[in-house]
């Protein structure tokens, strides 16, 4: 089996050459890679909001939930805490209007997460230099937390 192997590299070897070859060193990467962006995060802890818990119209519960954005601006994260009243009262009204069955539910996460970006970057857009742009990338939901 093994002199199989290495006769079929043999042919490769001779068949293709220097080609054949050639593919098997390349030659190393550039030392002009682009170093990557370092990610900045901006956070919002331990928000409690309650909510109603299904559509029933029953009791009651509490959802406490953290957030954290990223940027790669890190003058994003400074206008995030200038703005964060405005996030946080918008991000209550997005979750009152939801049950803590829909909110408890994975697969709304990541249509929360979404809806949770788009609030943000609205608000950024009230802060200076971010009216028009996005800065912040993503949301990513840190701590959800259901209490009776």
């Amino acid at each position: 089996m093994m002199a199989i192997i290495a006769g079929g590299a043999v042919l490769v070897l001779g068949a293709g050459g220097g080609a054949a070859f050639m593919l098997m060193h390349r030659a190393p990467a550039s030392a002009a890679a682009v170093a990557p962006k370092p990610l900045y995060f901006a956070d919002l802890s331990n928000l409690v909001v309650s909510v109603p818990s299904d559509g029933s119209g029953g009791d009651q519960v509490y959802i406490q939930i953290s957030v954290q954005f990223s940027s790669y601006d890190q003058n994003a994260v400074t206008a995030f805490d200038t703005v964060s009243p405005i996030i946080k009262s918008q991000m209550i009204q997005f979750m009152m209007a939801k049950t803590a069955k829909d909110i408890m539910d994975p697969a709304n996460q990541s249509s929360m997460s979404a809806a949770f970006l788009k609030i943000v970057n609205g608000a950024m857009s009230k802060a200076g230099p971010y009216s028009g742009t996005a800065p912040f990338l993503a949301a990513y939901i840190t701590n959800l937390v259901e209490q009776n």
